[in-house]
């Protein structure tokens, strides 16, 4: 478990000032004034929450709001090191993984190059200094809408730097291991002028066509610079990352191609229909 956490409580309603170095005991009656409590769950030098006073990663975590619940537990079931806590908030999910040997110099390279990419977290949170909502306790931002926040699975297991490094693979390695097709271009550029095709626009010209199931696509941003991508007005499990490239927990992406090909499982007619559909684009110098 987390060692020597600090609480404090802020106002959920925005209106009061915050009150640090709290006790468990007292929270309470703090979480009743409508005061979210949070934890400092890495230790810090007087408490001083900034990263030349860290003296301890106790955890790499983060903070999954974009999407449904169930969607977000789906992406949590395919984790290659399942999560040491899982906090339930009321829109989403902290991912806590316990630290072994965290540095700071690889703090980056676990959180926001391997772990929030692979979950569609918030990159808002990847912070060494970050804190969040302790469990047991009331989210308040809504009195008319409390929701307690909790534990759903605590396990005590810890992990290497080297295995959250290893087991989770850097964005960029995993985007070059998704596009076969990149590999394939025989000297005509073609596949380059698909993947270079805006995703909205080429999601909006598939949108609706019998290659896709007559489905039809929508993009609505994420408060974490992602864009949702709504199938027939429901959100999917699938996201336009902030490079422009699809992100996809059932395979269907990262570029307009792979996308397509999720549906038709036929490289021969998915160059058919890239070409019937976006002619006019593909022709173009």
């Amino acid at each position: 478990m987390i060692d020597r956490v600090i609480y404090f409580a802020l106002d959920d309603t925005g209106q009061k000032p915050g009150v640090m170095n709290i006790n468990l005991s007292q929270a309470e009656g703090w979480n009743k004034l409508f005061y979210g409590i949070f934890w400092i769950f890495n230790e810090f030098k007087d408490n001083q929450r900034k990263k030349e006073n860290l003296i301890k990663i106790n955890t790499w975590v983060l903070d999954i709001d974009a999407g449904h619940k169930e969607q977000q537990l789906k992406r949590i079931e395919n984790s290659p090191l399942n999560p040491s806590m899982i906090i339930e908030t009321k829109k989403g999910h902290h991912l806590y993984w316990f630290a072994k040997d965290a540095t700071l110099e690889n703090y980056s390279a676990v959180v926001e190059s391997r772990l929030v990419p692979f979950f569609g977290a918030d990159i808002r949170a990847k912070d060494v200094c970050r804190i969040l909502r302790v469990p047991g306790f009331y989210h308040c931002k809504d009195p008319n809408d409390k929701f307690m926040v909790k534990t759903i699975r605590l396990e005590n297991t810890s992990f290497s730097e080297d295995e959250m490094l290893t087991f989770f693979k850097p964005k960029i390695e995993i985007r070059k291991k998704a596009t076969p097709e990149m590999r394939m271009v025989n000297g005509n550029g073609f596949w380059e002028k698909v993947a270079s095709l805006p995703l909205d626009y080429a999601l909006n010209k598939l949108s609706g066509h019998e290659s896709v199931n007559y489905e039809r696509f929508e993009l609505k941003p994420n408060r974490n610079g992602t864009f949702q991508i709504y199938v027939n007005g429901k959100s999917s499990s699938s996201w336009v990352d902030r490079d422009g490239l699809i992100g996809s927990y059932d395979r269907g992406g990262v570029t307009i191609s792979q996308w397509l090909n999720w549906y038709l499982r036929d490289y021969g007619r998915t160059v058919e229909v890239l070409k019937e559909i976006f002619k006019e684009d593909l022709c173009k110098n």
